[in-house]
């Protein structure tokens, strides 16, 4: 893959500046603004659309844009081009969405049912679809068929890292949606804030139209030449990194340590997503902040870790300490009464924290 972007911030680093961020010169090179060389991230026609187009190949869409100030601003973007239809909400889904709801006045409507979401979309007349997969547990969500003439966006900001597996690009949303939002930051060596929005042509021109109305129009060189750099980086590894070398290392891993048949290791589609049941969390939270390991959060009696190629050699170390946990014996999910509910009423709606902890959304 190429790197247009950051041949062109490399190829000008020197450069003397009187123009933005005030920055002493040799601090953060990659972090400038909209120059001459630099292309514009709202109305890209130079080297970021270059950039763009050499990304959403690797991904396999058909157009995209760099987004730096957080994957919740992909997710407004996405809602706002569609808010003047009626919306479907499917399962459990970040606070954004039912901020973006409540900002753009869109009638919506949730359903936790996810098996008849369809037949629930047909009935309430949807014309837009929105649902979370892959979600903080490396769950996927199996949407069923919907209609080819609802709009459907999905929120895999969880699975930045699917187009470099073979293993998870079967699972991925950018097979059958027309919006999906990757959270770079979370799982690719990016920093906080860098998240890519994948749409297809048919919603180009409502989609185009929103982000530069949502996105700041400050937008982070650093960050954006980062995504590019980490596109370049892993797909030139190919599948190897994360089929073979990742897969086979995490598995050996798990088995070693005697987790691969315990009730305590949770189901993940995502390999690369651990999640542990404890009897006491909070106990085994606090072994590991003692000896400097910080899982991504603690929901209810689950600890949730993010593996990736950058902290795999600091998995052994992780697992033994896990083993010495106390551990739960069997799952314990409560369910969730199916329901359909008109974001308008005053609801309880389940919705993901931007801290990753399931919290209760009220009085939409």
């Amino acid at each position: 893959m190429q790197t247009p972007l950051n041949n062109a911030i490399n190829a000008h680093k020197n450069h003397i500046s009187f123009h933005t961020p005030g920055l002493p010169a040799g601090v953060f090179t990659n972090d400038i603004t909209e120059l001459s060389f630099s292309d514009n991230a709202l109305f890209p026609t130079g080297v970021i659309a270059a950039s763009l187009e050499e990304i959403r190949s690797v991904a396999g869409a058909e157009n995209a844009r760099f987004v730096t100030n957080g994957a919740t601003i992909a997710v407004h973007t996405a809602l706002f081009a569609v808010k003047d239809k009626t919306v479907l909400i499917c399962g459990r889904c970040h606070a954004s969405v039912f901020n973006a709801v409540r900002l753009y006045n869109i009638k919506a409507f949730y359903t936790n049912d996810i098996e008849n979401s369809s037949e629930t979309a047909e009935k309430i007349g949807a014309e837009a679809v929105i649902y979370t997969s892959v979600d903080y547990f490396g769950n996927i969500t199996n949407l069923p068929h919907i209609d080819e003439n609802i709009i459907v966006i999905a929120d895999e900001s969880h699975g930045a890292h699917f187009p470099f597996s073979e293993k998870l690009k079967k699972l991925s949303a950018l097979r059958r949606a027309d919006i999906v939002i990757h959270s770079c930051h979370k799982t690719l060596p990016v920093l906080t804030g860098g998240a890519l929005l994948f749409y297809n042509d048919r919603v180009k021109t409502a989609v185009e139209t929103a982000f530069p109305l949502i996105h700041s129009t400050s937008p982070s060189y650093l960050i954006m030449s980062q995504i590019e750099a980490a596109y370049a980086d892993l797909s030139g590894k190919n599948a190897s990194l994360y089929d073979k070398i990742m897969f086979e290392t995490i598995a050996d891993n798990l088995t070693e340590y005697g987790f691969i048949k315990s009730n305590a290791l949770c189901t993940s589609r995502d390999f690369t997503r651990l999640v542990f049941e404890f009897e006491v969390p909070e106990t085994v939270n606090s072994g590991l902040e003692n000896v400097n390991i910080y899982p991504e959060c603690v929901v209810d009696n689950k600890i949730i870790f993010i593996v990736t190629p950058y902290n795999l050699a600091q998995l052994p170390k992780l697992l033994s300490i896990l083993k010495g946990g106390k551990l739960v014996q069997k799952a314990q999910i409560e369910g969730t009464p199916s329901a359909t509910i008109p974001i308008t009423e005053s609801a309880n709606i389940s919705a993901f924290l931007c801290k990753g902890c399931a919290a209760i959304y009220k009085n939409f």
